[in-house]
C-alpha cells in the first residue's frame, strides 16, 4: 500500500513535468515523426459492439496497473516531445475511459508513424516481458464466430521489424526474459477470441503491443520508460522519419520448431547437445521440405552434417540455385549450411528440398535459421 501511495505522488510530478517541458517549448519543437502511445485499461469497464468489424471490445478497470502504465507513458512522452516527435496519449488521464476503436482511431487519423501499447502484468519487474506485433495469420473472432484477419502485409512486415528492435533494446534494459510472442489467451479471459490484440488488428499504422513485469517502484517506470523510448527512436529515428534500417545488423536466429516455417513430409525433432536449442530437425520423406519465408536483405539456413545426411535442393524466391550434399564423416552441429548473401531489401522465400536421389534413411536437416530481418 505504501508503494502504491508513493507511486500516485509520482504520477502527480510526472504530470506536472510533461506541464513544465510544454511551457518551455517542448511541444513547439515535438514537429517529428507522430508517435501514438497508448497506455493500457480503462477508468470503468466498459463493452461495446465494434460497428465496423463486429468484434466484441471490451475494456476494463484494472489497478494498479493503469495507474502504473500512464506513469511511464508520461515519462515517455516528455523524453520523446524533447527528441523532437510528435507525441498523442490515448488517454490524458489514467482514470479515463476509452475504447480501442477510439484508440485505434487516433493512430490511424493521424498517420502516426508507430503506436506503441504499454501493459504490465506477470511476475517482478525485469524477470518477464512480452512483445505482440501485428502479423497477417493474426486475427480475432466477431460476434457470429467468423475470424476477422489482419490484411495489410506491409503494415505487418514494418511491425514485425519493429518488434524485433524492441527485443534488442529493451533486452538491453529490462534483462533476458523479454520475447516476441503470440497471445492465444484472449478468449479464456472473457474476450474476443483469437492471437492479436484488437488495437494491432484495427490499425493501419505498424503497432507494437509491449508487456512488462509489474512495477512497484519509481526507478521501474523509468526504467521501462527508457527501455521503450531506446526502442522508437532505433525504429523511427527523428533524422529520418518513419523509414527504419532496412535490416538489422546482426541476425536473429529462429529455431527450427518455430511456426513459422512450413514443412511437409514427417519431420522429427533430434536431442544433441551441439545442436542449436539443443536439438535439430529432420526428415526422411522423399521430397521434404522447409520453407522460409522473411522481410529482410540475408537468410543462412544452419543445419546438421553427418553419416545419416543426405542431399538437399535449395529455392530462392521460386528458383533452383543449388544442391548441397550434407555428408560428413562424422556428426557436426551448427553447420552455416548455405547462406542467401546479400539481397535487396524485401520479401524473399527460401525453400529447402529433400532431394529424392538420396539414399533410404539419409535424413534433410534443419537446425536453425538465422534472419538479417524478420521471418514472416
Amino acid at each position: 500500500m505504501r508503494e502504491w501511495r508513493k507511486l500516485v505522488v509520482i504520477l502527480v510530478g510526472a504530470v506536472a513535468l510533461c506541464t513544465a517541458l510544454s511551457l518551455m517549448g517542448g511541444t513547439a519543437k515535438a514537429a517529428g515523426p507522430i508517435i501514438v502511445l497508448d497506455p493500457g485499461h480503462s477508468g470503468t469497464s466498459v463493452t461495446t459492439i465494434d460497428p465496423l468489424t463486429q468484434i466484441k471490445d471490451m475494456e476494463y478497470s484494472n489497478m494498479p496497473e493503469m495507474q502504473n502504465v500512464f506513469i511511464v507513458a508520461t515519462y515517455l512522452k516528455a523524453k520523446l516531445q524533447a527528441a523532437g516527435y510528435t507525441v498523442l496519449m490515448t488517454k490524458s488521464a489514467y482514470t479515463d475511459t476509452v475504447i480501442k476503436r477510439t484508440r485505434v482511431d487516433l493512430a490511424n487519423n493521424n498517420n502516426a508513424a508507430l503506436a506503441v501499447s504499454i501493459h504490465t502484468s506477470g511476475s517482478s519487474f525485469g524477470n518477464w516481458g512480452q512483445i505482440y506485433v501485428q502479423r497477417t495469420d493474426g486475427y480475432r473472432e466477431d460476434i457470429n464466430g467468423n475470424k476477422v484477419y489482419f490484411n495489410l502485409p506491409a503494415v505487418a512486415a514494418l511491425s514485425q521489424q519493429y518488434g524485433q528492435i524492441f527485443l534488442t533494446q529493451r533486452r538491453k534494459i529490462e534483462g533476458s526474459s523479454i520475447v516476441v510472442t503470440v497471445d492465444s489467451s484472449f478468449g479464456s479471459r472473457g474476450l474476443a477470441p483469437g492471437n492479436l490484440p484488437i488495437v494491432q488488428l484495427w490499425s493501419k499504422v505498424p503497432w507494437v503491443y509491449c508487456e512488462a513485469g509489474a512495477i512497484s517502484t519509481d526507478a521501474q517506470c523509468q526504467s521501462y520508460a527508457l527501455s521503450l523510448y531506446n526502442s522508437i527512436v532505433a525504429c523511427v529515428p527523428i533524422q529520418g522519419g518513419a523509414t527504419p534500417s532496412p535490416s538489422p545488423a546482426t541476425p536473429v536466429r529462429y529455431e527450427q520448431g518455430d511456426g513459422h516455417i512450413a514443412k511437409t513430409g514427417t519431420w522429427n525433432d533430434y536431442n544433441a547437445a551441439g545442436a542449436s536449442g539443443g536439438a535439430y530437425g529432420r526428415s526422411s520423406t522423399s521430397g521434404a521440405t522447409a520453407t522460409i519465408t522473411f522481410v529482410g536483405t540475408r537468410l543462412d539456413w544452419i543445419g546438421m552434417e553427418g553419416k545419416t545426411t543426405g542431399i538437399a535442393d535449395v529455392y530462392l524466391d521460386g528458383k533452383k540455385i543449388t544442391t548441397i550434399n550434407l555428408a560428413a564423416d562424422s556428426a557436426v552441429y551448427q553447420v552455416d549450411v548455405w547462406s542467401t548473401g546479400t539481397l535487396a531489401y524485401g520479401t524473399h522465400t527460401v525453400k529447402l528440398v529433400r532431394n529424392k536421389s538420396s539414399a533410404s534413411g539419409k535424413f534433410l536437416t534443419l537446425d536453425a535459421v538465422d534472419i538479417w530481418g524478420t521471418i514472416s
